[in-house]
């Protein structure tokens, strides 16, 4: 499995060397090189796309975003009282 941090890593070292690059043919190579950790990136990108398209298929239906603020609100205004400094 690719691992997205150490393709990105990848890209900004590329990119550093390729400010400092002076001839063509290790312009090209960089090139190839940051063409491959993009490719990677990509692919693992829509791999994660396509998982979450399966467990949406799956998931019962969400409820719409009223309902949701509506919940996060309360344990927001739980959370507040729960933490509040009492009065003794």
């Amino acid at each position: 499995m690719t691992n997205p941090v150490k393709q990105y890593r990848k890209l900004v070292g590329l990119g550093r060397k390729a400010q400092s690059c002076l001839s063509r043919d290790e312009a090209q190579k960089l090139i190839r090189k940051a063409e491959k950790a993009q490719r990677k990136l990509r692919k693992w990108i829509n791999g994660q796309a396509r998982d979450r398209q399966l467990e949406a298929n799956q998931r019962k239906p969400r409820s719409s975003w009223k309902d949701r603020l509506l919940v996060l609100q309360a344990r927001l205004h739980d959370f507040v009282h729960r933490c509040r400094p009492h009065a003794d």
